[in-house]
């Protein structure tokens, strides 16, 4: 458990192009970090101590110190998240007519809204500012797979396939009895889901997007309700685990607090609430919108306790008869929500599991077509992917490299974010000063590489390991014209985008001057 930072580079390298390169390619971003574990000296491991040592393990990683070059065969291991490569069209056109442009819609507002903030202070910019980067990423992801599908005609292609499957089905009469219907029941669960769609999204969106104290409020007051059930009754999702993490992140949450954006963020939520069709609106709200949603809000505030991080973090200790006798506006709140919530819960949870066993008819009746190869999807364990390094082609008379480099950075160079670049970054450039990490071919220290590997959201960090089995790279980010990879992986356009270890090698011994860590990882520093 004792894991401590031993080296992170100047944001201006970092995130060296920011949200502007975010998904992009050509990339200049060093994004690497350096922690070390440690533990107790009799070599048990344990929690922080102030006699723990150094970690020494027997065997490590080797530093690829003679780097990549087009062509060469990387792979990676790590954890993606999930990709939905087997969804059907259904859900293709639920992402690409509703979900994606209604989160595009209110992630942008939201970022607007926030971005008014940060000329309040440092502090405050410095508050608002992680929301606003995890917006902007996702925002662009969406706003990617949008693209890509109008692009490819996606949805067509989708409807297309399955019209195959169909016409394979027919041809037996015994596949066509067990699967035929399959189909036209994923359509009808979709449609179902339509009729609530506007209340089902902000309902789940609550805890995100209603303010820190609203958040807080809600989630206390339904882990106290979830723990009075019948553990066979309980959310299948709630676990003491989960909760006792939840709690110790609250002081995160309370370090990026900021009242007025979050109270700004409060107000923004309860008016799309109240413009909801009068069917689909929350009623455990109307208490809040029903009048002046400003004065509501200013109230609010102003009365609650939920602004300490230690009366939040004492809710979660307290049954649901101790919360519902405190006199906070955000907990009473909590308490109209929490019929309406488990309600949905019930029901989303039966139409999920019919869903789930109507997917897994559609991948049999695949199975039966396909034979027994069909890719896997990313599910949240641990896997490996391999490919080689290579540039693509994104669109008409346009051809991308497969290597960036440090003349790239300069050119990018303007002396503000996010391009900017600590001084000592652009002498050792104009210096020539590269030490023994440039590449051969191109004369220049690699920044950041592309490469074939399939990797999804949770993939950054992974390491990327050449042919022999050293460390090459690391992974951080996907180029923005395959952004439907989730959806299905494309060799011709995807790409993976790491940092190149000699980059990192670099910023290690030219400008942190850490020669330390070279020796600790067994690296000899350029003559």
């Amino acid at each position: 458990d004792d894991v401590r930072v031993v080296y992170v580079p100047p944001a201006s390298i970092g995130n060296y192009g920011g949200d502007i390169d975010n998904w992009m390619w050509p990339r200049h971003t060093g994004d690497f970090s350096y922690m070390r574990i440690y533990m107790s000296p009799d070599g048990k491991g344990g929690k922080y101590h102030k006699d723990n040592i150094p970690y020494k393990p027997k065997y490590w990683i080797k530093i690829a110190e003679e780097g990549l070059a087009e062509g060469d065969f990387t792979f990676i291991m790590g954890f993606p998240g999930r990709t939905t490569r087997y969804l059907t069209s259904n859900a293709v056109d639920e992402s690409l007519n509703y979900n994606y442009p209604y989160l595009i819609d209110l992630y942008g507002k939201t970022i607007t809204l926030l971005e008014s903030f940060e000329g309040d202070s440092q502090v405050a910019k410095a508050k608002v500012a992680g929301f606003i980067k995890g917006l902007n990423n996702a925002m662009k992801n969406y706003q990617g797979n949008v693209d890509g599908m109008k692009r490819t005609n996606f949805l067509q292609t989708k409807l297309n396939f399955e019209k195959e499957l169909t016409a394979f089905l027919k041809k037996d009469k015994d596949l066509l009895k067990k699967y035929g219907a399959t189909l036209d029941k994923l359509k009808k669960q979709f449609d179902l889901r339509k009729q609530t769609r506007d209340y089902n999204m902000m309902l789940r969106l609550l805890g995100r997007f209603a303010g820190t104290p609203m958040g807080i409020a809600n989630s206390a007051y339904m882990t106290a309700k979830e723990r009075e059930k019948p553990k066979a009754d309980r959310n299948p999702n709630f676990s003491e685990k989960l909760i006792k993490r939840r709690v110790q992140r609250l002081r995160f949450t309370y370090m990026s607090f900021y009242e007025a954006a979050d109270k700004a963020l409060l107000t923004q939520y309860l008016n799309i609430v109240k413009a909801l069709p009068e069917e689909q609106r929350i009623a455990g709200l109307e208490s809040a919108i029903s009048g002046d949603i400003d004065a509501f809000v200013d109230e609010a505030y102003k009365k609650t306790k939920l602004k300490d991080p230690k009366f939040a973090m004492s809710l979660y200790k307290m049954k649901s008869k101790q919360l519902e006798a405190i006199d906070d506006p955000f907990i009473k709140l909590a308490i109209k929500l929490y019929p309406e919530q488990e309600a949905q819960r019930k029901l989303n949870e039966k139409r999920e599991a019919v869903l789930s066993e109507l997917r897994k008819n559609y991948v049999q009746a695949l199975y039966a077509w396909k034979g027994k190869n069909l890719y896997p999807d990313a599910n949240g364990t641990f896997r490996l992917s391999y490919g080689n390094v290579a540039g693509y082609n994104p669109r008409d008379a346009v051809s991308y490299k497969p290597f960036t480099t440090l003349k790239g950075v300069v050119e990018k160079y303007t002396g503000k974010e996010p391009f900017d670049m600590p001084k000592g970054l652009k002498e050792l450039y104009d210096a020539k000063d590269y030490g023994k990490w440039a590449h051969p071919k191109l004369n220049d220290i690699p920044i950041a590489f592309t490469h074939k590997v399939d990797s999804t959201g949770g993939n950054s960090g992974s390491p990327v390991f050449n042919a022999k089995g050293e460390l090459a790279g690391i992974l951080f980010d996907g180029n923005y014209e395959a952004m439907t990879g989730d959806w299905q992986y494309d060799p011709e356009i995807q790409r993976t985008i790491s940092v190149d270890i000699r980059y990192v090698m670099f910023i290690t011994e030219k400008l942190a001057k850490a020669y330390h860590l070279l020796e600790e990882m067994g690296v000899k520093p350029s003559k």
